[in-house]
């Protein structure tokens, strides 16, 4: 979920979930700052600057900007994969999905 403020947001999901504190990482594909919640199925990412994330979340404001679908596996999913990257510890497989934003946003994220 894109979001103007990543440390705000991520007290406010802590507090509304009683969630532990997530790690921070940096996401390329995004060109972002995020906030991982190992204990739900969130990702807050707040962009770096401008592009495409800073232009989306000022047109639309907060919300969702890609989907991650977890795989029991490691192994080929069977889905053209148009990129990978490193990802909280795991590696993420972006997918070829692309419209109507014209970049990828459907990940696969292989339980390893």
């Amino acid at each position: 979920m894109a979001v103007p403020d990543l440390e705000t947001a991520s007290e406010r999901f802590q507090t509304a979930f009683d969630l532990d504190s997530p790690s921070r990482e940096f996401l390329d594909h995004f060109d972002a700052d995020a906030a991982v919640f190992t204990d739900a199925p969130v990702i807050l990412v707040t962009p770096n600057g401008d592009g495409w994330l800073a232009d989306r979340l000022e047109q639309f404001g907060p919300r969702p900007v890609a989907y991650l679908l977890g795989a029991d596996t490691n192994s080929e999913v069977g889905l053209d994969v148009v990129k990978t990257e490193p990802f909280a510890g795991h590696t993420l497989d972006w997918v070829r999905p692309t419209e109507p934003i014209g970049r990828p946003y459907l990940g696969i994220l292989p339980d390893q």
